[in-house]
């Protein structure tokens, strides 16, 4: 699956990365519009300036944490969401929405309104 990651160092970057893996608790979204909030880059600019004092390689994190998509599998445990629904949200902590697929718990997301643009629904939640 292809994503924008801040990668081991600090930087930037898009590449592969391996597939989101469900929950019970979660839902599967097939991500179709995204958001930067400043949220993002205060994460990657924090992020750099500490791979570079400590010299430490760091984890590889998946930017971004508004998008809106759809609901491609549902865990177990949820019963609002099904196959095909339209969602928005953000994501908690260190986001993961720049990428194809991100799984997220339902709690999370909000159906998409009937006529409402999936751009639009992408920049609603923080930005």
């Amino acid at each position: 699956m292809k994503a924008a990651y801040i990668d081991h160092d600090g930087r930037l970057a898009c590449g592969d990365l391996p597939e989101p893996r469900l929950r019970p608790w979660q839902v599967l979204v097939q991500v179709q519009a995204t958001s930067v909030n400043p949220v993002d880059w205060k994460v990657q600019q924090a992020l750099g300036v500490a791979a570079a004092m400590t010299g430490n390689r760091l984890p590889q994190i998946v930017v971004g944490h508004d998008l809106a998509g759809v609901v491609t599998a549902v865990g177990r445990r949820v019963k609002r969401f099904r196959h095909g629904d339209r969602v928005f949200g953000m994501l908690p902590r260190y986001g993961g929405a720049c990428a194809e697929r991100v799984t997220v718990g339902a709690s999370f997301l909000q159906p998409i309104p009937d006529g409402f643009d999936v751009a639009a629904a992408a920049g609603v939640p923080l930005a």
